[in-house]
């Protein structure tokens, strides 16, 4: 909707009409985006192993002490489904967005080691099926050693049913073996305003 603008040649009902569909307005959008911060517990202890498995999706129990869902968007409790390890974005609407920033403690093997992080799309559509995103680029990390807080941020558009109504994981790549951390990921939710 457009503006309302109170004109002088408007008499105070017309102007108080324009002045509560302005508001109506303003009020409907006061939930523009929703945000939800999941950490990992069970990592902090026994962190994941990668030996080349294809794909190796990351977990995230959303039990560490940082968990934080008091700004969520209202109707919607989880964008991340910690018991299946997935994200679940059927409660939001085709035209929303979502931004994550992923939170990884990643220790290398070797030297020149490239590590890539992908979010497989679609997981159980049919008959389209999955499709992946790079997510934020490829890193390469120059000696085998732990790096902390490495993190990576993307958006995911849910311009279709595909990708709104079915399940997303985090696949992590790299050309050796590595041991990861979760540390979390944080994820806001983008209403469509319209």
């Amino acid at each position: 909707m457009a503006q309302k603008i109170i004109l002088g040649t408007d008499n105070l009902p017309s102007g108080k009409d324009k002045i509560n569909e302005n508001f109506t307005e303003v009020y409907a959008r006061k939930e523009a985006f929703g945000v939800y911060d999941y950490n990992d517990l069970a990592t902090q202890t026994t962190p994941l192993s990668y030996t080349g498995a294809d794909p190796f999706y990351l977990t995230n129990d959303g039990l560490g002490v940082s968990t934080n869902k008091i700004f969520k968007l209202t109707g919607i409790n989880d964008i991340y489904d910690t018991t299946v390890n997935s994200f679940d974005f059927t409660g939001l609407e085709l035209g929303d967005t979502i931004d994550i920033r992923l939170d990884l403690d990643i220790t290398t093997s070797s030297p020149n080691q490239n590590v890539k992080i992908i979010i497989e799309l679609g997981i159980g559509s049919f008959p389209i099926g999955t499709y992946q995103l790079t997510f934020s680029g490829e890193k390469t990390y120059k000696t085998a050693k732990t790096y902390l807080n490495e993190t990576w941020f993307s958006s995911v558009y849910l311009g279709d049913a595909v990708t709104k109504d079915n399940e997303a994981k985090f696949i992590f790549e790299s050309d050796d073996d590595a041991t990861i951390v979760v540390n979390g990921w944080y994820v806001r939710a983008n209403k469509r305003l319209i």
